[in-house]
């Protein structure tokens, strides 16, 4: 079953004078936490350690209540895809056995 959305959004509909016109922008946070090795040092509890807080942090704050937290490994390919087309995600990103986590 696919997690990620049946349809496009209703930001890319073409309705209105300027509606071949789209803005999109995103935010990749990638600083360390304290204590806590950059990705490219961190041994695998540690990566896990760091999506568990990181969701955490996302449910308990109330922010963003509209988004979804997705953990790379429960993407099947083509939720992978999906983000990765729309720039999303990146390839290594979907491709990484490392515990990782994408919020939309």
């Amino acid at each position: 079953m696919s997690l990620v959305p049946e349809k496009v959004g209703a930001w890319l509909s073409d309705t209105g004078p300027e509606g071949d016109v789209v803005i999109s922008t995103r935010v990749r946070f990638a600083r360390n936490i304290e204590d806590v090795p950059f990705p490219g040092r961190m041994k695998t509890t540690e990566a896990e350690l760091v999506l568990d807080t990181v969701h955490w942090a996302l449910e308990e704050t109330g922010y963003l209540k509209e988004g979804k937290f997705f953990e790379q490994g429960m993407l099947e390919q083509d939720d992978g895809l999906y983000f990765v087309e729309r720039h999303l995600a990146s390839p290594d990103f979907i491709a990484s056995r490392n515990p990782r986590g994408l919020f939309v």
